[in-house]
């Protein structure tokens, strides 16, 4: 499951959803949950001035989704690298 945000107004609830999704599914510590930025993509909200394409865009979610147990967990990450919230 990915929820990708766009900007830091997002996190807040972010926060809130963590603890109730890890309450909700006991046994399941295992589970990594991020938020991420995909950056200014090219869309037809954000016109052709974005710098980004989608695939380039896709690529955090994609390093996050693939991340294997044992991995940082609750943290904001941004151009593939973890970021500060």
């Amino acid at each position: 499951m990915l929820n990708v945000i766009s900007g830091l107004v997002a996190l807040k609830p972010i926060g809130v959803k963590y603890e109730q999704f890890v309450m909700i599914i006991p046994g399941q510590e295992d589970i990594l949950i991020n938020a991420c930025c995909p950056g200014w993509v090219k869309t037809d909200m954000a016109g052709d001035r974005a710098p980004l394409t989608p695939d380039q865009g896709a690529e955090t979610p994609l390093l996050l989704s693939l991340l294997p147990s044992g991995s940082p967990s609750g943290k904001y990450w941004k151009d593939k690298m973890e970021a500060q919230w």
